[in-house]
């Protein structure tokens, strides 16, 4: 359990107060003030915080309110399903809608009692081995809990009548011992299949919330060890698939680079056609989960330009939907000519007529596009801008688009 902070500086005190709780409880926690140093990109440091995290403390007060910070860490928290935790510094005010629907705890005492049960109800097992690869050996002397099977449980999660609700699969996990999360988790990740996928996602994410920092670390092991062994792309997406965000770099250099060639294979041939909503690839799968943490990102830098590049409009609609809408391009393209020269092949597909690259650039731009990429995205569609009539605007108030002229793709074959 880890345990992110998210607050206005104008509560700095109540933050405070709320990690030396943590810290008597002995909760490892991200708190601004002592995690950012200085020099630090304050948004990356705060994404990866976020990443690690398992909870997250909201405190919601007047000044918060206003805080445009505060809605950016819960949006990155809902959008990996962290828990999240209200706390009211005043029992009078309103929370925002996005949280009206859980309860929120309005003092310390009621935080207190809350961590310490789960605390209590992680069931941390009581010593490390001195050696990983002693593990399996260990956990098997310590169980006493032979009633329970791994394929039972299984068994559960696959039911026809299995509930992807969060309290069922709450109850679900509380079943399983302590010395037993491993075996499980294993058989979780060796047993995925497409069918079962969003079921064991469920499942992972909420028994990951009860491992210990020591086992993440001997079931990315084991991961590794499997992803050296494995040959198709479709098993190697579905372990990316449910593995939990932010843990892709833990993995063993070796498999990730063996995983990230065949995947980067995958994508040379993917497309996705707009008028039928259909894709040929599983690469859709892993780009907003691993693209970012690329340990090779030159190579997938290439690959993204050179399908921009292509003469058929789906290869740069694949683009367009799975890179540029999750928003992953400013984490590969980071440099100030790398982001020119991605900017620059979008806005060829654009002057070209492809009007779903046109459409996903546009809901791009109005949702999340950092203000460097909008501003170059804006000098680069000057020759197809109505300053008079645009489309839309940037957000700093600069006229985009309103002369685009859509064409058919050139590659008129389809491809199914």
């Amino acid at each position: 359990m880890k345990v992110f902070i998210s607050y206005s500086h104008e509560d700095e005190n109540v933050a405070r107060d709320l990690s030396r709780m943590l810290l008597d409880l002995s909760i490892e926690h991200f708190l601004d003030l002592k995690d950012i140093s200085w020099g630090d990109s304050i948004t990356k440091t705060i994404r990866r915080g976020l990443e690690s995290c398992t909870h997250i403390i909201i405190v919601i007060s007047p000044a918060s309110l206003k805080s445009s910070w505060v809605p950016f860490e819960t949006g990155l928290a809902l959008g990996k399903r962290t828990k999240i935790l209200p706390f009211l510094t005043h029992k009078s005010l309103d929370v925002p809608g996005y949280l009206s629907d859980l309860h929120y705890a309005t003092d310390l005492e009621q935080a207190q009692e809350y961590f310490e049960k789960e605390r209590a109800t992680s069931q941390m097992l009581p010593t490390k081995p001195p050696d990983l690869r002693h593990y399996d050996a260990w956990v098997e002397e310590l169980s006493n809990q032979p009633s329970f099977t791994v394929q039972e449980f299984l068994d559960r999660v696959t039911d026809v009548h299995f509930v992807p609700d969060g309290m069922y699969v709450k109850g679900l996990v509380d079943r399983i011992p302590a010395t037993r999360r491993m075996d499980t988790l294993k058989a979780l990740f060796r047993g995925n299949n497409w069918r079962q996928a969003d079921k064991f996602e469920l499942v992972i994410d909420e028994l990951m919330r009860r491992v210990t920092d020591f086992e993440v670390d001997y079931l990315l092991l084991v991961i590794s060890e499997d992803l050296l062994k494995v040959d198709n792309t479709g098993d190697v997406t579905l372990v990316v698939k449910v593995l939990p965000d932010g843990l892709w770099p833990g993995i063993g250099e070796m498999a990730r680079l063996r995983v990230e060639r065949m995947l980067l294979d995958e994508l040379d041939t993917a497309w996705y056609v707009s008028g039928a909503q259909k894709t040929n690839s599983p690469a859709s799968t892993w780009i907003g989960r691993i693209a970012k943490h690329y340990t090779r990102k030159e190579l997938l830098r290439a690959a993204i330009i050179k399908k921009l590049s292509a003469d058929d409009f789906d290869h740069h609609n694949f683009v367009a939907l799975y890179f540029l809408q999750q928003g992953v391009l400013p984490e590969i393209f980071e440099k100030e000519h790398q982001v020119r020269e991605c900017v620059s092949a979008i806005c060829d597909c654009v002057e070209a007529g492809n009007e779903f690259v046109k459409d996903c650039l546009v809901e791009y731009l109005m949702t999340n596009a950092p203000f460097e990429w909008a501003e170059e995205f804006a000098q680069n569609l000057a020759d197809l801008t109505d300053p008079d009539h645009p489309e839309i605007y940037t957000p700093s108030g600069t006229p985009l688009l309103g002369k685009f002229v859509p064409r058919p793709n050139p590659v008129s074959e389809i491809p199914f």
